[in-house]
This record gives C-alpha cells, structure tokens and sequence, in this order.
C-alpha cells in the first residue's frame, strides 16, 4: 500500500469551522466589552457634570441656564 502524507478534506473543514466559532466568540466578547466601557464613561461624565453644577450653584445662588432662547409669553386675567 501506498502511504499518503497531508491532511484530509474533512481536517481542513473542521478547522476553518472551529477558528470561525472562536473568532466569532472573541469578536462578541470584544463588542459587549466596548459597549459597558462606554456606559461607565458616561455614568463618570454624568457623576462629574453633576458635581460642577453643584459647585457653581453653591458659589453663584444660581443655577448655570439662561432663558434667551425661550420665549415665554405670559396671559394676563381680564
């Protein structure tokens, strides 16, 4: 008999296959992980934005807003 060295038809399959399913787990893993990194820099953003307002109404007896581009038209009673 005649001895062949490789690799078979149904080797190579499996293969690509199983280095499908890993990268594709690895890829999902990498987009939940970017998403709740993002969620934590918005919570810290919101948390310190928060803080700067409270310092400035403390120092000024006033919030930081302007109505300028608000017009508010008051209905006087007969």
């Amino acid at each position: 008999m005649k001895s062949e060295k490789g690799i078979t038809l149904m080797l190579l399959v499996t293969t690509v296959i199983m280095m499908g399913l890993i990268f594709g787990a690895i890829t999902y893993n990498s987009v939940n992980s970017y998403k709740l990194n993002s969620y934590y820099t918005m919570c810290a953003d919101i948390e310190l934005l928060d803080e700067k307002i409270a310092l400035y109404y403390l120092e000024h007896k006033a919030l930081p807003v302007t109505n300028q581009y608000v017009e508010i038209s008051r209905t006087e009673r007969k």
